[in-house]
């Protein structure tokens, strides 16, 4: 399986992107790097290209809906169902739809406005870069049954409870993302609850007492510190993730490999009547 190139776009655009190339199992290979999107762009050749979106612009849902819809139908129910969370007007939205988990009613969606998907499309596209999938950052944290996962990050604070969606929340929303991540679940109760929180140095210097002052609230807080941001932590979840991929509908993906499948089609219909031509000449020679 070739390598990828897991592509992180910013959140301005007086920022930098950030980039790495990962091996088939979610291990960096090098370290993460940032600049110009044209400078990304040369080490797109041969691999598999994942972008990651601003999960602050992304709202992740999981609606209750009908078994066995799909295509325009489920579209239309799913903005339906979300119609009254949502402050803009749906004509002027994105909606992509995830996978199902089992049997359970509820189905993955992640919404976004349609001028960002304009804006980020054309920039990759205007930079030489072609994604196989688009996911919101913020799908890409860590998931674990049986504890809460958090990461600060700049001035946002991603939280994904044990069950449930991812939440994107502004860092100055500290102590609403720790209720998010305690889920209503009281410290000393069977199944109580423990937090892992990813964090730069910089935002754990800053944070780090109303972290502590928090920790008996769980049955324990366990601080990693990333070194070179987050990417790397995001990479580790591209060989088994179940992000929706905001690349749907209007924005899909082109197949990998039309241009080649045109190339041989000539040839394989010029082989095919050889074929038959000669299927019918040893016929014609076993009948005289």
């Amino acid at each position: 399986m070739a390598d990828w190139l897991l592509l992180r776009l910013p959140r301005t655009l007086q920022e930098h992107a950030t980039w790495l190339v990962v091996d088939a199992r979610g291990a960096a290979v090098g370290p993460p790097q940032g600049g110009p999107l044209s400078l990304a762009a040369p080490r797109a050749a041969g691999r598999h290209v994942v972008v990651l979106v601003p999960g602050t612009e992304v709202l992740l849902a999981q609606p209750e809906l009908p078994p066995a819809k799909a295509g325009a139908r489920l579209q239309q129910l799913v903005a339906y169902a979300l119609e009254e969370q949502l402050a803009e007007d749906i004509d002027e939205l994105h909606f992509a739809i995830g996978r199902r988990h089992g049997d359970s009613a509820r189905v993955p969606v992640a919404v976004v406005a349609r001028r960002l998907m304009d804006e980020w499309t054309t920039l990759l596209k205007s930079s030489g870069l072609e994604p196989e999938a688009l996911y919101a950052d913020s799908e890409l944290l860590p998931q674990n049954p049986g504890q809460a996962i958090a990461l600060l990050d700049g001035d946002a604070v991603v939280v994904r409870p044990p069950s449930g969606t991812v939440s994107t929340l502004p860092v100055d929303a500290r102590d609403e993302a720790l209720e998010i991540a305690l889920g209503g679940v009281e410290p000393g109760t069977p199944g109580g609850r423990g937090l892992v929180l990813y964090t730069g140095a910089a935002e754990w210097q800053r944070h780090a007492p109303a972290v502590e002052a928090a920790r008996e609230r769980f049955e324990g807080i366990q601080i990693q510190l990333l070194t070179g941001g987050p990417l790397t932590l995001f990479a580790q979840q591209l060989p088994a993730t179940a992000a929706t991929n905001l690349l749907q509908g209007p924005y899909a993906a082109a197949p990998s490999h039309p241009v080649g499948w045109n190339a041989w089609r000539l040839a394989a219909i010029l082989l095919a009547g050889f074929i038959a031509l000669h299927v019918a000449g040893k016929i014609a020679e076993l009948t005289v």
